[in-house]
């Protein structure tokens, strides 16, 4: 409890990551003060997105037209569109949208419903109550007036560092379960070498410093196969309830957390457990039972109101198609190996190997959450970025236990077992994943700082072309009030002799993304940030990419 606790402690700093904040005025306004509320027309923006039909997630103003070279910064409304991007997102895509629910529901009316169904309630209102208590007791500040925040960002970066706060306490909650775990399957150092091993695996790392609900459900998940693995065989009424609950809250924090109720359905399909059907069967029912309490909005619209659950649903299965699953098993091979360390990915194997002899039947069952998260990865996974690692933080959990099971087999010695986690913290990666939010959180050296600096002091007010559209994790901040922004096509322009801005601004993971991209052949890359020591499955100092127009381009 208290190395979790410490381990917490020492991670809490580093929530202060990729925030909205006045640093960027320097870039977002460099001839004059920044603007006033009434600049960003956030009135009319929020009204409009309060009276629209659709998940809380849906872009307003959607781009129709990407096969031609255009301007998103020609009118007031688009300037304003992207400047308050700047003032109030985060440099993780995702973590804006569960602000984007608490807003448009209307507690005075009794309307609570988060128009955000992918989230799931637990995770929303938790985020809804955490920030009533920061509130409460000062440490942020709530109010109706949307213009206070766009002009004080620095107020809404709090509600971010109160997000990710519940991250990071479920991450020392992972801790203890993973000590617990790997302790009462082969002994206390094996427990101490899990807690040890999760604890510097990036994409745990990552899961912890993101307001995002995933770590929270993997947490509850590997909950509930340590509860599988105590009394699998012959769970009493009142464990059956209890993994109930725990598997309802894993599905209520995010969707996918609905893979827990594969422990029932396991369960009663293997012989030994399949005696005590009716207790699984409770199992199940409770489960659904405290999803449907905690997400009673999508419960009611699923069945009434299919229309308000349309544009959350059209939105996961735009980004997650089915297919190519021999890529798609080379992608998640690849991204688990990155997500835990290959020291970490060899000794699962091993120790996964010894507990299906050991164990047989029960293991299989005690596993099958991860094993089907595995597999959904495996069909959407072709083809995905680097980031989409971040989803296999629940087999990267249970990998860590049995990485260590798989160690303490292999030996008994103390020192051995210690040389196993300095071995696989030297090559697992998780120092880069530190490094990169530590750059980040300080705000001065981290690659969006860098190349903002660069291309204000090199570019001057020259147009600038990007492949994405400008928010603050895509784009640098830079004067889009005054400098012409352009979107590049997605396909080469059919006329070849179209003006191309001399400056191209990309955000990837890696240069080499894209490497068929039509534009390549008319740029050439000329300044690289933050591209030395990527940690790639993090947005914390991702790496930003200048190109110039080549001679003749």
């Amino acid at each position: 409890m208290l190395a979790a606790l410490a381990w917490a402690a020492l991670m809490a700093p580093l929530t202060g990551w990729g925030l909205p904040s006045s640093k960027a005025d320097r870039f977002l306004f460099p001839s004059g003060q920044p603007w006033s509320a009434d600049g960003y027309q956030a009135g009319a923006a929020l009204e409009e997105r309060a009276n629209r039909v659709g998940g809380a997630d849906t872009d307003l103003n959607p781009l129709g037209d990407r096969e031609n070279l255009l301007t998103l910064n020609q009118t007031p409304a688009e300037r304003a569109e992207i400047l308050r991007r700047y003032r109030l997102f985060s440099r993780q895509p995702d973590e804006m949208i569960t602000f984007m629910a608490l807003q448009r529901m209307r507690p005075g009316a009794g309307d609570f419903d988060p128009q955000l169904y992918q989230y799931g309630g637990v995770y929303i209102y938790s985020v809804g109550a955490a920030l009533a208590v920061a509130h409460g007791v000062g440490l942020a500040r709530i109010t109706s007036d949307s213009g206070f925040y766009l002009e004080h960002p620095d107020a809404f970066g709090r509600f971010y560092v109160v997000a990710r706060l519940i991250s990071l306490a479920f991450g020392a909650l992972a801790l203890i379960v993973a000590f617990c775990f790997a302790r009462r399957i082969a002994g206390t150092r094996a427990g101490w070498l899990a807690m040890a091993l999760l604890a510097i695996s990036p994409v745990f790392i990552v899961g912890a410093l993101e307001a995002k609900p995933h770590l929270a459900s993997a947490t509850l998940l590997l909950f509930a196969a340590h509860m599988f693995s105590l009394r699998g065989d012959a769970p009493t009424t009142r464990g059956a309830i209890a993994l109930g609950v725990i598997i309802g809250l894993a599905m209520g924090f995010v969707l996918t957390g609905a893979v827990g109720g594969l422990i029932p359905i396991a369960a009663m399909v293997f012989p030994p457990f399949r005696a005590q059907w009716r207790r699984w069967l409770l199992v199940g029912v409770v489960a659904v039972a405290v999803y449907a309490a905690t997400n009673r909005y999508f419960v009611y619209n699923a069945l009434l109101h299919r229309e308000k659950i349309a544009g959350n649903i059209d939105n996961s299965t735009a980004m997650y198609a089915v297919g190519r699953f021999g890529a798609g098993a080379a992608r998640v091979g690849a991204l688990f190996s990155e997500g835990v360390g290959p020291v970490t990915a060899a000794l699962a194997l091993f120790g996964a190997w010894w507990c299906a002899r050991r164990f047989g039947s029960k293991a299989s069952v005690a596993a099958a959450p991860m094993i089907g998260i595995v597999l959904i990865a495996i069909a959407i996974g072709a083809g995905k970025p680097d980031e989409f690692g971040r989803f296999l933080v629940a087999p990267v959990m249970l990998a860590c236990v049995l990485a260590a099971v798989g160690a303490r087999r292999l030996t008994r010695n103390r020192a051995a077992l210690a040389g196993i986690f300095v071995f696989a913290a030297m090559v697992g990666g998780g120092w880069r994943y530190l490094r990169a939010f530590a750059i980040d959180a300080r705000g001065v050296s981290e690659s969006r700082t860098q190349a903002a600096t660069w291309l204000q002091a090199e570019t001057g007010d020259a147009p600038i072309a990007l492949t994405q559209e400008p928010a603050p994790y895509s784009v640098p901040p830079m004067d889009f009030a005054s400098r012409r922004v352009m979107l590049l096509p997605r396909q080469a322009p059919a006329d070849t002799t179209i003006a191309l801005p001399e400056w191209l601004v990309r955000t990837a993971d890696r240069e080499s993304t894209e490497p068929d991209a039509w534009w390549r052949a008319r740029y050439e890359l000329s300044r690289a940030f933050g591209a030395d020591w990527p940690a790639s499955v993090s947005w914390a100092d991702k790496p930003v990419f200048v190109y110039r127009l080549r001679q003749g381009g």
